[in-house]
Order: C-alpha cells, then structure tokens, then sequence
C-alpha cells in the first residue's frame, strides 16, 4: 500500500521560462475560461457552466498542490495540480493550458517541475512513483507524458470514456557521483543513452559541450531509469527538444568504448543510440553541459568531434 503524503502549499517554482506560484485571486477568472473551455471539457471534465467554474477556482485559491503557470511577463497560462488521486492514493498530476499557450512546450515544463517538487516532499519507501491520468483519445497529452519519462500502467473505463493511467516512478540521481566518492577514479561500468535529431534536411544536432568537444546530446541513466526515460530527459535537458517517441539504432559496447576523462575518472560504457521521432520546440543550448547547438551534415562534422561520438554516428549514419 503505497502511503498518502502531505501535500502542502508550494512555495514559487521558477523553471526556464515560467513560474509556478500559489493560485491567487486574480487568476480566477482565467481559470474559469480555461475550466469551460471546450478542449478541457472534453479531456478533463468539470462544471459546464459559468457559476459552477467560478465558485471551483475560487476554491482553488491558496489550494495546497495547485499552482498556476505563469509566463515571463506574468500572464496566466493555465494551471497545475498535485493531489492524491482518488482511486489509488497516489499522487497525481494534472495539467490544463489555456487555448492561446498550448503547443510551445509549457505544459512539459511545468509538469516536470512539479514532478520534481513532488518527490522532493517525501522519502522514495513513501512515494515510489507520480501517477498521471488521461483519457485514450487525448493524444496532445500522452505524448506529453511519454516525453517526461512517465509509461502507461493501466488502462480503464470512466464516465464511458477509455482512460490511461500513466506514472513516472522515483529514480536515483546523482549515483555515480556517490560511487565515485568510494571508488575514486577505478574504472566503472556506466549505461548510457544517446539521441539523435535530423532536422528536415536530413542534418544531425550536435552540442558543443563546455569541455570543448562535440558530440550528441545523451548522457548515463539514473537509478530506476528506462533508456527511452533517460533518452528524452538527456534531450530535453540540454536541448529544450520534446521528441514523441525514440528508435533505437544502435546497441554498442566493448573496448572500444572505454573513456578516460581529464580528471582521471575511467569508465566502460554500455549504451543505445536512439532515432528521435516527431521532435517540437526550438533548440536550446543549457548552458551547463552544453554552450552551442549545431545542425551538421553528415560527414561535415566540426574540429572536435570527440572520438566516442565518431564512432557512435559512424555506426548509426548507415541505418538512418
């Protein structure tokens, strides 16, 4: 049985290009647009008609789990909640953008955000996973879904309508650097995940990484990971790209992918080189890992391709 945790009131989340603050009452009347907004209705459900959305969002206010999204220059774009869900306990998210902001990538970086803050309120023996329930039919939203990792686990029937339960299970960060701690600079052996994006040209994207050499965005697995979550979490995180789904290319591994870094950490990788499918958003470099993205030709590749990533596209170039 997995426990209920408290849910408090957030404190303001600040993302890339939001802010995810308490629902206040000036955010009422967006929210009562967005609760009768046809698109809702039909995914989401709620009151019809004006009086009953008015009296809900005022419920909303200073609600614990609820946060409204806010843009750069502060306006409302819709809202985000984590409650228990009513038929397992778990925590569960749910998101709903208003017409005018949907399709830029807000509602994925709000989502993640709050998934995020949502394991950071109880320990994993507690809270082991994030629950996410949509209808079947809502394609926009399962493909948002699948994007931050999270995989269906159920499937059932409500209000007549054909409903997907998705979930997004607590993994490990910052593992290796635990291992290392104990370890030092002994070789280990690292899972690893790379993508890559063509753009319409057939070109391939590549990072400049802040070490000086270039290479596919990608990056090892967390704790509990899928490769296809670490997949899209290493492409959205020093990219800002959201891709639908992943093709794997290639399953590498051997001698030949042994890497020695500057500060002498040493490592065998075993890993799979995925085809990033139905790719939306505008490139990103994170400014971290990564300080420029590229769009390349094959073959046409710049001074500093490190020789991990040759061998990776030299592999990869013939399937594609």
């Amino acid at each position: 049985m997995i426990a209920r945790m408290d849910i408090p009131v957030p404190e303001p989340i600040p993302t890339r290009r939001l802010l995810l603050r308490p629902v206040t009452d000036a955010d009422v009347p967006v929210l009562v647009r967005l609760a009768t907004d046809p698109d809702v209705l039909r995914h989401l459900g709620g009151p019809r008609d004006t009086g009953r959305a008015r009296a809900r969002a005022a419920e909303l206010v200073g609600a614990p789990g609820h946060v409204t999204v806010t843009l750069a220059d502060g306006t409302p774009a819709g809202i985000v909640r984590l409650a228990p869900d009513p038929r397992t306990g778990e925590p569960a998210v749910t998101c709903a953008l208003a017409p005018g902001h949907r399709g830029h990538g807000y509602g994925r970086e709000a989502v993640d955000a709050v998934l995020r803050w949502g394991f950071g309120l109880a320990p994993a023996a507690a809270v082991p996973r994030i629950v996410a329930v949509v209808g079947e039919a809502d394609e926009r939203s399962r493909r948002m879904l699948a994007a931050l990792g999270m995989v269906q686990v159920d499937r059932f029937t409500e209000s007549g309508a054909p409903q997907a339960m998705y979930a997004l299970h607590r993994t490990v960060p910052g593992l290796g650097r635990r291992l290392r701690r104990h370890v030092g600079t002994d070789t280990l052996l690292a899972v690893a995940a790379g993508v890559i994006v063509r753009d319409a040209a057939g070109r391939i994207l590549l990072q400049h990484r802040d070490d000086g050499t270039w290479g596919i965005p990608g990056g090892g697995l967390e704790a509990g990971e899928s490769l296809e979550q670490a997949a899209a979490r290493e492409l959205y995180e020093e990219t800002g790209l959201v891709a639908d789904s992943f093709t794997p290319l290639d399953t590498y591994s051997g001698p030949e992918f042994f890497l020695r870094y500057p500060d002498g950490n040493q490592m065998y990788v075993v890993g799979v080189t995925f085809l990033a499918n139905g790719v939306t958003g505008e490139p990103r470099a994170d400014g971290e890992e990564g300080v420029e993205l590229r769009f390349c030709a094959p073959g046409d590749w710049p001074d500093g391709l490190n020789f991990y990533n040759r061998r990776l596209l030299d592999r990869c170039l013939p399937r594609l």
